[in-house]
């Protein structure tokens, strides 16, 4: 059968959002009816949101194929045009219509794979700062610490100490 690919990421309309404070304001009252209510709400935001997803626009399949690829090879230092060339449309497009459909940069994207990734390796307590920066793709112990401050708003150490 056809296998649909969700993305990665989805950026929630005004709309959405007022559902979720909705769904929120809901389970914090406390009411007889509120878990009922919350999982009802919960569902039709999550159809919608796949409805959303399988209203496919041509170019929304350069994104996910980019968005793929950097799932894969987030941890080695690509350029923009490489993921572009293996897309195949320029460079331009190919920025344009990932910033628009995930708000975020490659870079920036390709760096919260990296943090994020960085977060389980430090919570397991088998690595020191200097090998998750060699295994992630950071040219140094400076560039990878000052990535993660800017992210995660703490230093690894100071993020470790705090969780």
């Amino acid at each position: 059968a056809d296998k649909k690919i969700l993305p990665f990421i989805h950026r929630c309309t005004e709309g959405q959002y007022k559902k979720i404070k909705d769904i929120c304001k809901k389970w914090q009252s406390r009411s007889w009816d509120s878990y009922a209510a919350c999982r009802i709400g919960l569902m039709d935001f999550y159809l919608e949101i796949i409805q959303d997803c399988t209203k496919k626009k041509p170019d929304d399949d350069y994104v996910s194929k980019a968005i793929s690829y950097i799932h894969k090879n987030f941890k080695s230092n690509f350029s923009g045009n490489e993921i572009a060339k293996y897309c195949s449309v320029s460079i331009s497009y190919l920025r344009s219509r990932f910033l628009n459909q995930t708000g975020q940069t490659i870079g920036r994207y390709r760096d919260s794979l990296r943090i994020a990734a960085a977060k389980e390796m430090l919570e397991s307590g088998y690595f020191t700062i200097t090998e998750i920066a060699s295994e992630l793709g950071y040219c140094d112990v400076y560039h990878f610490s000052k990535s993660f401050t800017n992210q995660v708003g703490f230093s690894p150490t100071k993020w470790l100490n705090n969780i």
